[in-house]
């Protein structure tokens, strides 16, 4: 079935490009353990070590691997995977891909789904898996993702469009913009709805630029019923393409139609765009997300570990979510890979195996500590309910109960102070600030409420 060297230099080549297309890690785990085993002008067969291999790399590598196959052979090849499936026996499986190969794509067809006459029916470029049910709301993220939900049940742009969604890299940007666009075209199937990063509106604006087509571009653009353009940031400093935009987003404002944009800084942080668009920009809503907290991570992981029919030990994903804190990516992209490596070398998935992956001390695991737990125990404490401590009610015992309980979710939480203020009643920054204050002062004079504090501490953390 072909010249075994063939392969291998088929293969190495593939490596090499796949290499820069994805993370260290993911390519450690995924492709290095891959072994290729036949060639022959058609079809080339790769030895994976499991099943759960096999499903993993059809779920998200398989337009990579197709595409980088045909670039490699310049042909379209099928791909056969030899699974084991019986580790005792050594017995093994020839599997054919299920996934069609990707059609490779030029620069211009990359995502100009524009012509000179305006298409009924397009490309939205939205993946279907980037949908509500998939997003995990947590504190964190809460106000992106109801007004998301908000925005897609509406034929008509609301009051705060359009939504400006920003944040650091990697925290959902991406995943709750392409939501709305989903739930948009389930709800109302004939809105034309796009995505596109900003990368590709400058590439297409070149693109019609150098051809005279200028007119066609914001033509097709001012036909949408709603657009997304993720990491505007990108177009900065580029006078001309953001003039563009400009003149698409006044159109489309004025049409009432819908529009979500979103960043990595807020717009007031925004150097290099013009003053025009960032005032835009601030007309609607703007919904920052943050770095998930400890609480969200774990609920991302169970999430991901119930989809998959997985089974981790509960104190496995609580030490991983507390000690894995930078991103959701690299929280499931080292989750996967120490489930694979604990499959792949049958090694019972413990603290001691995921210490060893992440390089940190072995620890018990704490507890996990949230605002709403802070919220339990002080509100049994004080005799008040949830309900009171998150109101609008200014009487002494809840607004004290409600201070302390602000106090100690800052003393024993990482929550920034914008998500414990949304805790407690969509509260601002300031108002958390103050709370925190009044309590270090009360401690400082009321030896009452200095004991009040330690005992709630002490119980908070025991």
């Amino acid at each position: 079935m072909g010249n075994s060297n063939n392969v291998q230099t088929i293969w190495q080549d593939c490596l090499a490009i796949i290499k820069d297309n994805i993370v260290p890690d993911q390519f450690e785990t995924w492709f290095k353990p891959i072994v290729p085993v036949s060639f022959d002008g058609e079809s080339i067969y790769l030895k994976l070590p499991s099943m759960y291999f096999k499903e993993f790399i059809e779920e998200r590598f398989a337009n990579l691997l197709s595409y980088t196959l045909e670039r490699v052979t310049q042909a379209k090849v099928k791909i056969y995977y030899r699974v084991l499936v019986d580790k005792i026996h050594e017995k093994t499986a020839d599997l054919e891909s299920e996934t069609k190969p990707m059609q490779p794509t030029t620069v211009q067809g990359a995502g100009t789904p524009f012509n000179y006459v305006l298409p009924q029916n397009f490309d939205s470029q939205l993946n279907p898996k980037y949908n509500f049910h998939t997003f995990i709301e947590g504190s964190t993220n809460r106000l992106a993702r109801q007004v998301g939900i908000t925005i897609s049940t509406s034929e008509k742009a609301q009051t705060f469009n359009p939504m400006f969604i920003f944040g650091s890299p990697t925290v959902g940007k991406t995943h709750v913009a392409q939501a709305i666009g989903v739930a948009t075209k389930q709800n109302f199937p004939n809105q034309r709805v796009l995505y596109l990063s900003a990368n590709q509106f400058k590439t297409q604006f070149m693109s019609a630029s150098a051809e005279n087509r200028i007119a066609d571009f914001i033509n097709f653009y001012q036909s949408l019923d709603m657009l997304i353009i993720d990491d505007i940031q990108t177009i900065k400093h580029n006078e001309k393409t953001q003039l563009a935009f400009f003149n698409i987003f006044d159109h489309l404002i004025k049409m009432n139609k819908k529009l979500i944009v979103t960043c990595d800084s807020a717009p007031d942080k925004l150097d290099g765009m013009d003053e025009r668009l960032l005032t835009r920009f601030q007309w609607g809503l703007r919904a920052e997300i943050e770095k998930p907290d400890a609480e969200l991570r774990k609920a991302i992981l169970m999430h991901h570990i119930h989809t998959d029919g997985l089974k981790v030990d509960e104190e496995v994903v609580d030490y991983i979510a507390e000690n894995i804190q930078d991103n959701v990516r690299n929280l499931l992209g080292s989750f996967i890979s120490i489930y694979t490596r604990s499959t792949i070398f049958n090694e019972p998935l413990t603290i001691e195996l995921v210490q060893n992956f992440i390089g940190q001390p072995v620890v018990k695991p704490t507890k996990c500590i949230t605002i709403d737990y802070i919220k339990d125990v002080v509100c049994k404490y004080y005799a008040v309910t949830k309900e009171q401590v998150v109101s609008g009610l200014r009487n002494r015992e809840v607004a004290q109960a409600r201070q302390i309980a602000m106090y100690l979710s800052r003393q024993h939480t990482k929550s920034s102070l914008n998500t414990i203020g949304r805790s407690f009643g969509n509260r601002d920054h300031a108002t958390v600030k103050y709370s925190c204050r009044q309590v270090e002062n009360m401690m400082s004079t009321d030896r009452t409420i200095k004991n009040d504090v330690e005992i709630l501490s002490g119980q908070i953390t025991e």
